[in-house]
């Protein structure tokens, strides 16, 4: 299965997904180029900037995708 088809059924059936989820779950390194992909093939995908703390004081900021509201 491709990681297009992967990431498209995580985000209709769990939810939300960042890079580090589908890194560790699908083993897929280019998030935001499949998310591309598959606004592209015109599905609804909304992202979510995430600003946080990290575990050294830094501050850091990701994206979190999911599926827009039918």
């Amino acid at each position: 299965m491709s990681h297009g088809t992967l990431i498209l059924n995580h985000l209709k059936n769990h939810g939300k997904l960042t890079a580090a989820d589908a890194i560790k779950y699908y083993d897929c390194y280019r998030l935001a180029a499949r998310i591309h992909d598959l606004r592209s093939a015109g599905h609804g995908i909304e992202t979510e900037m995430i600003h946080k703390i990290n575990f050294y004081g830094e501050r850091v900021k990701f994206a979190r995708y999911f599926m827009e509201e039918a």
